[in-house]
């Protein structure tokens, strides 16, 4: 009779361990992406965001947090740093609403999706008379 190899097995329970691990790992971070980063809402609630020069990635995230558009703070901040976008934030009006997750909030802040603001100048202005007659964007 042949001796089986006890390396041949040994082997095999090892991947077998590290596989059910890793599926392990891949099915928590899932579901704490989606307990934690998930939407607040439906989508019916919507903040007009002002990102200004210099703003703080911690400032940004405490005013989500007071306006209840995130799940957790903590968590969107610990987003921020494992995809090293803390300083990637870029400037702007945004437009969110609580049926964004962190990721797509993270999205839109890091890649610069503004709000599109629409205004007419009437026929016949110029710059001087435009400016004159007030900041366009106080009304908004």
């Amino acid at each position: 009779m042949a001796k089986k190899s006890k390396t041949g097995s040994g082997l095999k329970t090892f991947l077998i361990v590290i596989i059910s691990f890793t599926l392990l790992g891949v099915v928590s971070v899932a579901v704490l992406d989606e307990w934690k980063g998930g939407a607040v809402g439906h989508g019916q609630i919507k903040y007009d965001l002002m990102v200004s020069p210099g703003d703080s990635s911690s400032k940004i995230v405490k005013e989500l947090s007071t306006h209840g558009l995130l799940k957790s703070s903590a968590y969107f901040q610990i987003l921020l740093k494992v995809t090293r976008n803390t300083n990637k934030i870029k400037q702007g009006l945004y437009e969110i609403n609580d049926g964004m997750d962190s990721r797509k909030i993270m999205d839109m802040l890091t890649k610069g999706k503004v709000k599109l603001i629409h205004f007419t100048i009437p026929e016949g202005y110029y710059y001087r008379r435009i400016s004159l007659s007030g900041n366009l964007f106080n009304s908004i």
